[in-house]
């Protein structure tokens, strides 16, 4: 089974009240995070990050083109970005794969402004350690 997530911000009540034993359920899981830069949102995101990492494993990130960014350094982080998961049990990863993102299959979300570079993005890195930098930027 495939879970889709887009709910506007309500994503994080989501995650803190769904199980990791339904989360479980799902094969792949395709989020989009809203509001990862506001200030309201800040204390929720390495929490939902952590239990989402329990069961799955992120395989892609796409930076949305809406609404804020900040660069730090040759990292970018969005306010809203799309996340693919796989559960950890259902598939092996490729520990080589080290793609500069975006790739040529992601689309923009306004046509009329470019992508947002992410940069390089190694699935070796866990979530934790990955946007543990975001509360950085943020406190």
């Amino acid at each position: 089974m495939i879970l889709k997530v887009d709910v506007e911000q309500a994503e994080w009540g989501f995650i803190e009240a769904v199980s990791s034993e339904t989360l479980s359920r799902f094969t792949e899981i395709l989020i989009e995070f809203h509001g990862i830069n506001t200030p309201k949102i800040q204390g929720r995101v390495l929490p939902a990050l952590r239990k989402l990492n329990i069961t799955h494993h992120p395989v892609h990130i796409h930076g949305q083109n809406i609404g804020h960014y900040v660069s730090l350094g040759s990292q970018t982080f969005c306010d809203q970005i799309e996340v693919s998961y796989v559960r950890r049990d259902s598939f092996e990863l490729d520990d080589d794969y080290d793609p500069v993102l975006p790739l040529d299959i992601d689309m923009p979300a306004l046509l009329h402004i470019p992508e947002v570079c992410l940069g390089r993005w190694n699935r070796k890195i866990e979530p934790d350690d990955m946007f543990s930098a975001i509360s950085v930027i943020l406190v």
